[in-house]
């Protein structure tokens, strides 16, 4: 499961112009929903609709989104990801991975 959420996750993965690669996603959310919903009867599409719940923008890699699963599904709860750290000027300085 937790490697279709990394699959999910890397299909939908963007990044902002706040950040020093601008990332466009293949997909949204919503049409991972849409295409998982077109073929119910399809092999694997119960164990998709499963993983929708859990799939996020932000993670960049399959380690990533592990460390996320790993934190949300913890007492520490669900990381914001991809978080923009500004300097004192308000320009963009640090992207951690999650905070």
């Amino acid at each position: 499961m937790d490697e279709l959420i990394a699959a999910g996750d890397s299909f939908v993965s963007a990044h902002g112009s706040d950040f020093p690669w601008p990332k466009t996603a293949l997909c949204s959310i919503e049409e991972l929903r849409r295409m998982v919903g077109a073929h119910p009867g399809m092999r694997g599409m119960k164990t998709a609709r499963l993983a929708l719940p859990e799939i996020r923008v932000g993670a960049d890699s399959p380690q990533e989104t592990r460390m996320r699963l790993v934190l949300a599904r913890s007492a520490h709860g669900e990381p914001v990801l991809n978080y923009v750290i500004r300097n004192t000027w308000g320009q963009p300085a640090v992207w951690p991975d999650a905070a």
